[in-house]
């Protein structure tokens, strides 16, 4: 990312921003509604906070449907770039996260539909978005990690794209319900829930040696 794109994220004043430093650590306790709306009124202590705890997570989402670290960092940077340029038009939303996290995906779509020349969602699902696992993954208890490793991922590949998703969302992001309906566009939360169960009854039956998915 060139230079002059990289300061259009920079604060115009860092000590403009420590004297804010205690405001931005209250926010931790606000509700999503209010952080949202001061950023749109043009709180950019309101924007640090939402880049700071929003930017890893969106990274690490993309990664799951490219290793082109660079294509991913533009994406990223580029929306938070629009959302601070256009945020007196920005809706409203009391989820930040699955609200960054929908408008990332659409972006992504769009950069990767013509880096790799497909023409639809389902032709890139089809080759992308297969979790990838840490020490820290919760989804299996493992007695041979990398076995079960290898066995799980075949497994999950051949789940659909939204099912690859909400195992995702639930397990490897720790999203609860509500959030991941409103990131998959779903009205209720029983649609989430229901999906996430269809998904785990398929692992169940494609993966072939023990293994145990923690308490939903």
């Amino acid at each position: 990312m060139g230079s002059k794109r990289k300061d259009e994220l920079r604060p115009a004043s860092s000590s403009h921003f420590r004297s804010k430093t205690k405001n931005r650590s209250k926010m931790d306790e606000w509700p999503d509604t209010r952080i949202w709306n001061n950023f749109r009124s043009g709180d950019e202590a309101a924007f640090i906070f939402i880049y700071e705890k929003n930017f890893d997570k969106l990274v690490n989402y993309c990664y799951q449907y490219t290793r082109n670290e660079a294509l991913i960092k533009d994406c990223v940077q580029d929306l938070f770039i629009y959302i601070r340029t256009k945020r007196d038009s920005l809706s409203a939303t009391n989820n930040i996260s699955a609200y960054l996290l929908r408008s990332c995906k659409n972006r992504l779509i769009a950069y990767l539909k013509k880096e790799l020349k497909v023409k639809t969602l389902s032709d890139l699902n089809k080759h992308t978005f297969i979790p990838t696992f840490s020490d820290e993954d919760k989804i299996i208890h493992l007695q041979s990690r990398e076995i079960n490793e290898r066995r799980l991922k075949e497994a999950i590949a051949k789940l659909s794209p939204k099912e690859r998703e909400v195992i995702y969302c639930f397990y490897f992001m720790n999203m609860d319900y509500q959030s991941i309906s409103e990131f998959l566009g779903y009205d209720h939360v029983k649609s989430t829930r229901s999906l996430l169960y269809k998904a785990l009854r398929k692992l169940k039956d494609l993966f072939m040696i023990p293994f145990v998915f923690l308490s939903m």
